[in-house]
This record gives C-alpha cells, structure tokens and sequence, in this order.
C-alpha cells in the first residue's frame, strides 16, 4: 500500500485514531489548516508537535487550531517563509524562477560551495 499523498487525510486519521496522542511530527506534511483542525480536535492531550517545514499552514492557522490544545508546551512552526504569489504559482502546477526565491540565513552555506574548473559545483 502507498502512503497517502494528502496530508489531511492523514491527519484525519490521527485525530479520529489517537485521541490519547502526547507528541507529533508532521515535517514537510501538506498538511493545511483543516487538517491541523482535525488533530486539534481529536487529540485533546497532546503536549508537543513539529510543524517543521509545514508550507501549507500558516502561523494564523496554528494559533486557531492550538487554542484547542490545553495541554500544549510546544509547537515547533515551519521554519522558512514562502510568499503568497510564489506558493499560488506553485498550487497552479507552474514553477517560479529560481531568482524569485531569495534563501535567507544561509551564509554559511554559500562559503563552502566553489566552482570547479568544469562548471560544476564542489563542497571545500
């Protein structure tokens, strides 16, 4: 059996399934803010969940679904910021130019990356 592709319909199946749930990770879910509503609602006790990486919820989205969490210590969000335009281009099945998305904090990435003589990219 495949694992589903539709990060709601998992969730759908945590809320209805683990009501007793403590901790969760969905990183890089396509969870949305319905499914996250889902969880909420059907894991009542959980404490701890990771968002990370998460692009389809937004902070919004994650403050409504937690005000049902009473027990909540921690909630890690996504951890990156993709512009609205960008993320409509994406849905529609059309790719942004690479220009567009501008990478911040990753300075020290860039450094260890150099060009060989070929053109190709090698890591120092």
């Amino acid at each position: 059996m495949a694992c589903p592709q539709d990060g709601n319909s998992e969730a759908a199946s945590i809320g209805k399934f683990m009501p007793h749930l403590l901790q969760l990770e969905l990183r890089f879910s396509k969870l949305t803010a319905k499914g996250l509503t889902l969880i909420s609602e059907g894991c009542l006790d959980l404490e701890h969940i990771d968002l990370s990486g998460c692009a389809n919820v937004t902070s919004r989205d994650i403050a409504t679904a937690s005000s049902n969490l009473k027990k909540l210590k921690y909630i890690k969000k996504p951890n990156f910021y993709i512009p609205r335009f960008i993320m409509s281009l994406m849905r529609r099945g059309r790719r942004p130019m690479e220009r567009t998305l501008q990478f911040v904090g990753c300075s020290s990435f860039a450094p260890s990356l150099m060009t060989s003589s070929s053109g190709t990219l090698r890591e120092t």
